[in-house]
């Protein structure tokens, strides 16, 4: 039996205020997990938005994506 497909209009965009301040938790010492409490976020989003400052110092989007 296959999931149920997830609905899109269920996915909301990162802001860029949720992205810096995931950042500053981040940098500030707390965990994923912790962080995705307090951003009422997934854990692994909490992990993409840190990789993607990590990987590119950006919190913006890429031109054309999504």
């Amino acid at each position: 039996m296959r999931p149920p497909r997830r609905n899109k209009e269920n996915f909301q965009q990162l802001m860029e205020f949720e992205r810096e301040r995931i950042i500053g938790l981040q940098e500030d010492g707390f965990s994923y997990r912790a962080i995705g409490v307090r951003v009422q976020r997934n854990s692994s989003i909490v992990m993409r938005v840190w990789k993607q400052w990590t990987d590119e110092h950006r919190t913006t989007r890429k031109t054309g994506s999504g």
